[in-house]
């Protein structure tokens, strides 16, 4: 604010302030010309000391103003730096799941080719198996076709006697059940009696 604008508001001030003063008018009667100017000074040195404290207190709030600033400004740097610090994480995290992706990428083509040779190494033996299967069955079948009665051992029967009774052999009997020892039959046992 410049100098004329203080002492026009201080005059503007000093006026007002007298004018409105209770005993004005017989103030005004009854002074000099010398105690009017004289408390019309006192009224502006009133004033200026009510300015030189606001202006005081406009150095002090420009004086945080500034400080405040300063440490925004500080914060924001500080805010930057973190994100820089945050955005290099990333990027280097982001280099370490391509290079993870990679060796995924490389074990996952790995175990399906361990799994190919799996599958194939156990469709060989299911075939193996298959084909043991259908040997078994072939074997069973013409057991069955030379097969006829089938006989419950009773206590007491012996392997020769049960094929004396039927008219076979005793080495027809063990071949046809898969019999090893003629004497490890026991009650209860079904003895395939073989077809003549």
């Amino acid at each position: 604010m410049s100098d004329w604008m203080k002492l026009i508001i201080i005059c503007c001030f000093c006026i007002t302030a007298f004018l409105r003063a209770p005993d004005a008018g017989a103030a005004r009667g009854s002074l000099t010309a010398e105690e009017v100017q004289a408390r019309i000074g006192e009224e502006i040195g009133a004033i200026n000391r009510k300015i030189e404290n606001l202006e005081e207190s406009v150095g002090v709030l420009n004086e945080r103003a500034d400080i405040s600033l300063a440490k925004s400004s500080g914060a924001e740097i500080e805010l930057r730096n973190s994100l820089k610090e945050i955005a290099d994480e990333l990027a280097a995290l982001k280099k370490e799941v391509g290079k993870l992706n990679l060796l995924y990428s490389s074990l996952e083509k790995k175990l399906d080719a361990k799994i190919a040779a799996v599958v194939n190494e156990v469709a060989a033996e299911n075939e193996e198996i298959r084909k043991e299967i259908k040997a078994v069955k072939s074997a069973k079948s013409r057991t069955a076709d030379q097969a006829g009665d089938t006989h419950t051992v009773k206590s007491g029967e012996t392997l020769s006697a049960i094929a004396k009774s039927y008219g076979v052999t005793i080495v027809s009997l063990m071949e046809a059940n898969d019999i090893s020892d003629p004497n490890m039959i026991k009650i209860g046992d079904r003895i395939v009696i073989p077809k003549q």
